[in-house]
């Protein structure tokens, strides 16, 4: 007995199950993308995952996942103990107590390495000893040359008494300039440098005063900008006296180094 409806059915019904499950494979595609993009899941994985089970595909013996291999070792770079560890492909080796050096750390280092050495306590007593031979004859000439500016003032015009005291400071920087602070004492070393200062700060300022004169219909030093410069050249006189006090304290400093330093 033949049931010609009955089997248009269930051809129907075969067809419709195929259909089915293209749909639900295309929809499970469809979801595992979209997951991936506002989740980030791992595409390739579950998509091998689905057709392993579904014995459409095998996976080979030797294939290794790659993301999770990267994220085991990563997490794998340091233990509950704090331990770091080092080395290649081959071997891994566990240092502990071992700690990562600052920025700060790697700039000294980098500074040290490139730095001379530390010359011997002797040599240093020799260098400084010179030094200070020399800078104490250049302060010296340079209290002669004032003094004796100072007994011409009444002959001198205005002018000239302004470029002789600004050649003092200039042969004061003269004799400084060529000196080597290497290996001399840090604070015979910093009192140079204030003295280099005031001198150049004195070059500066008569420099300026010979401007004001030439410039001024009177010649004469008047208006504000003469007040400006008599103010800095008070200030200036000032600073010099106090260079005069720290060398008289730093000269006893300098002679009791020089004997007891070893």
């Amino acid at each position: 007995m033949h049931f010609p409806l009955a089997q248009r059915i269930a051809a129907t019904r075969n067809g419709l199950s195929f259909f089915e499950f293209t749909g639900c494979l295309f929809a499970l595609t469809g979801g595992v993308v979209l997951g991936s993009m506002y989740l980030g899941i791992d595409v390739q994985g579950i998509a091998t995952s689905v057709l392993e089970q579904s014995k459409l595909i095998e996976t080979p013996a030797g294939e290794v996942d790659q993301s999770f291999s990267g994220d085991t070792a990563s997490d794998s770079a340091t233990d509950e103990k704090g331990l770091v560890l080092s080395g290649g492909s081959d071997s891994v080796e566990a240092t502990e107590g071992a700690a990562t050096p600052t920025w700060q750390e790697a700039i000294n280092n980098a500074v040290n390495d490139h730095m001379p050495p530390e010359l011997p306590i002797e040599v240093q007593k020799e260098l400084t000893g010179q030094y200070w031979k020399v800078l104490l004859n250049a302060l010296e000439q340079a209290e002669v040359a004032e003094a004796q500016a100072a007994n011409q003032i009444a002959n001198m015009q205005l002018y000239d008494l302004l470029a002789q005291k600004k050649q003092l400071h200039v042969a004061a920087l003269e004799s400084l300039e060529p000196l080597d602070t290497h290996g001399v004492n840090s604070r015979v070393v910093s009192y140079s440098a204030r003295l280099k200062q005031w001198n150049l700060d004195g070059v500066r300022l008569y420099s300026r005063a010979m401007d004001l004169l030439t410039d001024t219909a009177q010649a004469k030093l008047s208006g504000p900008s003469a007040q400006s410069w008599q103010s800095s050249a008070t200030q200036h006189r000032m600073e010099g006296r106090l260079l005069k006090d720290r060398q008289a304290a730093l000269k006893g400093y300098v002679n009791h180094w020089l004997e007891t330093a070893e």
